[in-house]
Parts: structure tokens; C-alpha cells; sequence
């Protein structure tokens, strides 16, 4: 989707961008090589972390000599052996769990030879590239359902990469930090992570503000992102990853969140788009959205509209790789809200 994006919005006229839905980080690094000045927001502290290490960061990288501490499994680092004892069978085989103890504990000690903003933004590296190597090794990418035997046992497959799943967690993290380091680049402005709920965002003026909000059809439930990867905001958070942790749920998750966006009421979920159009209607407001979602683009480019922008409305069909929708072309089409 981004030669989309790109295309779409290159030539408007704006300097500063706030993507305000950052998720993985991607549209804010298209806007940080197209040279603007990029405020990433987000609130999942592994995406802000992500974000951290790869928008904000301009020129701090992983050293061989960085990856051989948190690679050493002889410093005389002391370890706390939460995932072993807390995740035993659900995501990933004891010895890798007894691994991910360690690899953690030599994250953070990174502070031994490190401070201030060099030790944040060498830490957010090395948990993004920690929480890659957990992904790939999880079938759907995933951690919705305490599924280890789905990996592990031996059957034969009609889906999944098997030989990536087992691929030994060194060899994985090793490949994401190259991954991360070729991308850190300067486009000479000071760029911003935040992690905020996103009515919260203090009143700066942006000249772009880029919406990529949840938006839901008709029948479908509140996707929680927080319980699809919350193995990853605990290993973004390890030292209070124990008192967020629901024991009652199957899958061990993080405790329900207050900040969850509406879903099941489309009225609800128009005055949400209004409050956010609204707070900033003093910026060029692009929005991210899909066909025949609950809230309409007919409604998003009237809402708009009634704030005095002029709106244009660009489509394109895309599919997803595990969408079962994809057979069905209408729920398929990609739109960019465009109000100026």
C-alpha cells in the first residue's frame, strides 16, 4: 500500500506529520523518507518501542560487540525466570523460554556500558528485534491461542513454515537486528515516538495528520490488539509484565484495557471519527480506511466537509494474506480520505 500512499499525498503541501494509529511504524517511515518531520504515536509500548528504535533513532546500531553480550549465555547477569515458570507449553519450548529469560536480562543490562539516549534507543532495537524473532517463530504470527503443539508436533502441514518456526532464536534475532540497522537512517529532522491514547495527544499543529483507526463491518467483534500480541507488550515491558497479566484468561493475556475503540455501535463510532476530525481540524487530515466498514466514506467525507475541507477520495483493490474475505471483491477496497 505505500506507492499508494505515496502517490497519493506527495503533493500536498505539509512539513510535520502525526500518524496517530502508528501500528507498525511502516506509513511513518514512508513520511520520514519523504523528509518530513514524523511524530509516531501509538498505544502499544512494543509498537512504540518499534517506533523508538526506527523513526525517532537516527544513527544509534547494534554492535557485534552489543549482540555478543545479549547473545552470552556465560555474564554473570542475574536472571529472573518469569516466562519459564509463567508461558511452560503455551507459545514457545522450555528451552527457548529459559533462553528469552536470559536474552531479556542482557537487554537490560545494556546499561552497564550505555545511558541516557543511546541506552533507550539501543534497548528499543533489541526488543523489536526480540519480538520479530517471536513472531516468526508463532503459527498466524500470533498469540491468541496457547497452540505449541500446533508447532511442535508431527504432522503433516498444508500451512505455516515449519523450518522458519524452528529456526533457533539466536539465528532470528541476529537476522532482525541486521534487518533494523540497515534501515536507521538521518533525513535530518527530529522525529518523535509517543505512546498515548490518542485523544490525549497535547494540541501541536501538525500540518498532517495521517488516521489509520480500527474500522469494523457489520457483525464483527472489537479486534483487542493487546491480547493478539500481548506476549509481545510483555517483553516490552518485563519487570511489570507479572501485575498486568490476566491468570483467568486461557491465553494468559494482558488485563482488559479502559482505551478500547467502539465497535458494535456505528453511531459511537461516527462521534469518535468526529472528535478526532475535530481536534484536528486545523491540519491536512488523511484517512486510512476500508469499503463498506460501519462508518461510511460517503459519512467520513461529509464530516469533513462540514469542517471546511475540500475531500478527495482515492481506491484501491488489496488483499490480505489470511483475510477469508479476499473472495469477495466489495469488502476488498483500500480507501484514502483526503480532507485539505
Amino acid at each position: 500500500m505505500l506507492p499508494f500512499i505515496w502517490k497519493c499525498t506527495r503533493d500536498l503541501t505539509f512539513d510535520s506529520v502525526l500518524d496517530l494509529f502508528g501500528g507498525t511504524g511502516i506509513v511513518s517511515m514512508l513520511f520520514k523518507r519523504m523528509g518530513k518531520q514524523v511524530t509516531y504515536n501509538d498505544y502499544l509500548q512494543y509498537n512504540y518501542l518499534a517506533a523508538v528504535a526506527l523513526i525517532e533513532n537516527s544513527d544509534t546500531k547494534l554492535t557485534d560487540e552489543d549482540l555478543t553480550f545479549i547473545l552470552s549465555a556465560d555474564n554473570d547477569i542475574q536472571v529472573a525466570d518469569f516466562i519459564s515458570d509463567t508461558f511452560r507449553g503455551y507459545y514457545f519450548t522450555s528451552v527457548e523460554n529459559q533462553w528469552l529469560d536470559k536474552t531479556i536480562a542482557n537487554i537490560s543490562a545494556l546499561d552497564h556500558f550505555y545511558s541516557g539516549q543511546i541506552l533507550r534507543k539501543k534497548k528499543a532495537l533489541a526488543i523489536w528485534s526480540l519480538g520479530q524473532a517471536c513472531l516468526i517463530k508463532r503459527p498466524f504470527n500470533l498469540f491468541h491461542r496457547k497452540n505449541l503443539n500446533l508447532r511442535t508436533r508431527n504432522v503433516k502441514r498444508n500451512f505455516g513454515n515449519k523450518s522458519t518456526w524452528e529456526t533457533p532464536f539466536p539465528i532470528a534475532f541476529r537476522r532482525f537486528t541486521e534487518e533494523a540497522n540497515q534501515v536507521i537512517f538521518d533525513n535530518n529532522r527530529q522525529n518523535k515516538a509517543l505512546c498515548l491514547d490518542a485523544f490525549s495527544i497535547e494540541h501541536v499543529r501538525y500540518d498532517l495528520v495521517y488516521l489509520d483507526a480500527p474500522y469494523f463491518f457489520e457483525g464483527q467483534s472489537d479486534t483487542d490488539y493487546r491480547e493478539l500480541y500481548h506476549f509481545l507488550e510483555g517483553i516490552a515491558q518485563y519487570e511489570h509484565w507479572l501485575e498486568k497479566i490476566d491468570y483467568t484468561s486461557y491465553n494468559l493475556r494482558l488485563k482488559r484495557d479502559v482505551m478500547r475503540w467502539p465497535s458494535q455501535s456505528t453511531e459511537k463510532l461516527r462521534q469518535t471519527y468526529s472528535v478526532l476530525i475535530d481536534q484536528f481540524k486545523d491540519s491536512i487530515i488523511v484517512i486510512s480506511h476500508k469499503s463498506l466498514s460501519l462508518v461510511t466514506t460517503d459519512t467520513l467525507r461529509q464530516m469533513l466537509q462540514e469542517h471546511g475541507k475540500k475531500v478527495q477520495v482515492y481506491e484501491k483493490p488489496y488483499t490480505y494474506a489470511l483475510n477469508k474475505s479476499n473472495g469477495k471483491p466489495q469488502y476488498n477496497i483500500e480507501c484514502l480520505i483526503i480532507g485539505s
